[in-house]
């Protein structure tokens, strides 16, 4: 178990390797990497991270708005940090994702999680392409829905029925009425 000399030296440590030359700073992901046993033994001494945030303001280690560390995503980097670490000591936890190629649908640099199925190919272009092109038919033959249409109001019309629309109005007014002589009562 560390000593408080020994916890307030890990904090100074965290703190020097943040700063970088020139005032800046270096990404906390980076510097919790490095200091993830620091971070397992002052939690197992029963420090908050409220406590950790508060301890390493004192030893000048700042976000990047010049305050402390927020306790969430000082929390939640040491949490990030430490599931990296789980998953290269076990790689049965580790999801294979294969770099989607340009010729295929989507954005350059995303990924794709292929362990369902690792025999099967992705789908082809013309594939994807024609599935679309199915759909697209599909909502086009169906009619518009009324949540999909820009102008909803020039989509109802009205009835044209002057009996209609008299009865509709004075059933308002009396509704109108019983609730005003309501909130005077």
């Amino acid at each position: 178990m560390l000593t408080n000399k020994q916890i307030e030296a890990g904090a100074k440590a965290i703190a020097e390797e943040m700063t970088l030359p020139g005032g800046g700073r270096k990404k906390l992901a980076r510097v919790v990497e490095n200091h993830l046993d620091w971070f397992a033994a002052v939690e197992a001494r029963g420090l908050t991270w409220g406590d950790i945030s508060r301890l390493l303001l004192a030893a000048d280690a700042k976000g990047g708005n010049g305050r402390a560390i927020s306790i969430g995503t000082l929390s939640s980097t040491v949490w990030r940090k430490r599931e990296e670490v789980r998953a290269l000591e076990n790689p049965a936890r580790r999801p294979t994702k294969t770099p989607i190629t340009p010729g295929r649908s989507g954005s350059a640099g995303q990924t794709g999680d292929h362990d369902a199925m690792p025999d099967k190919p992705p789908p082809s272009r013309a594939v994807a392409n024609q599935g679309s092109k199915t759909r697209a038919q599909d909502r086009a033959s169906s009619g518009p829905t009324p949540h999909r249409t820009r102008n909803a109001a020039k989509a109802h019309t009205p009835p044209n029925t002057e009996a209609t629309s008299k009865a509709q109005t004075l059933a308002f007014m009396k509704r109108a009425a019983t609730i005003r002589r309501a909130r005077t009562e």
